[in-house]
């Protein structure tokens, strides 16, 4: 006859296995340790997105707190000092405002898995908006397997009862029927543990490569093809197509703000190959009339860029002349001042003779003397008078290139002056019917 304790213990036994997981949370990787930037920083919240025609609010609901930033829809622009109002759940909220435009408050009971429906008022310089919405909270996660032993002991639990009453069953059933009981009893022991076989579970969520899969780029962490957009952290996100997500925090610190696109016509356009000249009513070139020496002015020659006004005098120009020229002038300038004075003595003593002489030989003893006077101040003039250089408009010195003692030839240009007002683009058209069509340029 079969020994009863030992067809208990091999059915208890029997039951170990059942008990045998997988672990998880292990680092599998075989290469060495590198350090990879994250691809994309998670949000420690759920979203909510509002928008309407004139605001727009991002919630972000963590820890049951809830912060939403405001921001104008067509410009981004933070709503600062607004009134915001949150009611969900028959419950209201007035949210407290933080700087640059956040808002926030205690959320306790939105923290319940489920959609809440959201209604959010904003009042602020005028403004006044509804927005509805639904906030979505994911319910709690699946228990980790490496806890799961703690239901399975439940079934084991069951199984060692099982087994005890089968053994008592048996042991009626082998006094009433011999053999036939004994064969029932390993039957009895397959079915019940082919019946308590469970499936197996593996372990997931741990990376076994051996290199990074992301990247960063120019400093941004660069996201996985395969993460799509990432949910707004505290970072900024480079995506695989090369755009970037800026979170909230990140805009408000940059002072971003945006355009609303519009469809309108635009006119063709068309590029011509031109350069840009002066309006020759409203420009002018200060020129020397003789050759000689450049002397500055008393306030000091005038530089590029520096407005000027008309008959302002911008340089002056000492005649220069060869040693024979200058002799010939000195010879010619003692001349007249020799018959200046023998005039002006023989007009004298026909002064005296007034009465006894006719008066036309007084009068032109006179104009002689006049006269040789002008003629030796010219000469005079030519050798030591300096020639004053003025603007002949107002404008801005767009040229200068003088200086103290330069030796400089008639006719050369020594300043430039131009009106930035009153310029003109000169272009070539090569199809004539273009000038036509032209309604601007720019």
């Amino acid at each position: 006859m079969p020994n009863f304790g030992a067809w208990a213990l091999a059915l208890l036994f029997s039951l170990v296995p059942l008990f045998a997981f997988a672990g998880g949370g292990d680092d599998h990787s075989h290469g060495p340790e590198v350090s990879v930037p994250v691809a994309a920083p998670a949000t420690s919240g759920e979203r909510l997105e509002l928008n309407s025609p004139d605001v727009e609010l991002l919630g972000i609901l963590s820890d049951g707190k809830i912060t939403i930033f405001a921001d104008r829809y067509a410009t981004n622009e933070p709503i600062l000092n607004a009134k915001i109002e949150l009611e969900s759940n028959g419950r209201t909220l007035q949210l407290r405002a933080m700087k640059e435009g956040s808002y926030t408050a205690a959320a306790d009971w939105l923290k319940q898995p489920g959609a809440h429906e959201v209604v959010v008022s904003v009042e602020a310089n005028g403004l006044q908006d509804l927005l509805i919405g639904t906030l979505q909270v994911p319910g709690l996660k699946p228990e980790a397997h490496g806890r799961a032993w703690l239901n399975y002991g439940k079934w084991a639990a069951g199984g060692i009862v099982g087994v005890i009453a089968l053994l008592v069953l048996f042991k009626r059933m082998r006094r009433r029927k011999g053999a036939a009981a004994a064969l029932a009893l390993p039957v009895f022991a397959a079915f019940l543990l082919g019946g308590h076989s469970n499936p197996g579970f593996a372990h997931g969520d741990e990376d076994h490569s051996e290199k990074p899969k992301t990247q960063a780029v120019g400093g941004v962490p660069t996201a996985p093809a395969n993460s799509g957009i990432p949910a707004a952290g505290t970072a900024p996100v480079r995506l695989p197509d090369g755009s970037i997500v800026a979170p909230k925090p990140m805009q408000r610190l940059l002072g971003i703000r945006t355009v609303l696109g519009e469809p309108r016509d635009i006119a063709k356009t068309v590029e011509l190959n031109g350069h840009i000249i002066a309006d020759p009513n409203f420009s002018g070139r200060v020129q020397s009339s003789q050759s000689g020496r450049i002397a500055a002015p008393g306030g000091g020659f005038p530089a590029i860029g520096r407005k000027v006004s008309k008959g302002q005098i911008l340089a002056y120009i000492e005649p220069a002349a060869s040693s024979i020229e200058k002799g010939n002038q000195q010879a010619q300038l003692a001349e007249l001042a020799s018959n200046l004075g023998l005039a002006e003595r023989r007009a004298a003593r026909l002064e005296q003779l007034v009465g006894s002489l006719p008066q036309k030989e007084i009068d032109a003893a006179r104009a002689e003397a006049v006269s040789l006077r002008a003629r030796r101040a010219a000469v005079a003039g030519s050798l030591f008078q300096r020639e004053a250089l003025r603007a002949p408009v107002s404008g801005v010195v767009s040229q200068a290139g003088v200086v103290a003692g330069q030796v400089v030839e008639a006719r050369e240009v020594l300043f430039e002056i131009v009106d930035p007002a009153r310029l003109w683009v000169e272009a070539v058209a090569y199809d004539t019917t273009l000038s036509g069509q032209v309604a601007g340029a720019a």
